[in-house]
């Protein structure tokens, strides 16, 4: 899936990395929430 997705979209991030910068975003808005709640 990811190949063809690169095959299609040469620009097209890789998936690991889309989701690393999801994942510590969102844990930094659950941690900036916590800390200000």
């Amino acid at each position: 899936m990811a190949s063809l997705l690169t095959r299609h979209f040469p620009w097209f991030p890789r998936p690991r990395f889309l989701f690393l910068k999801w994942w510590t975003r969102k844990n930094y808005e659950i941690n900036s929430v916590s800390k200000n709640g």
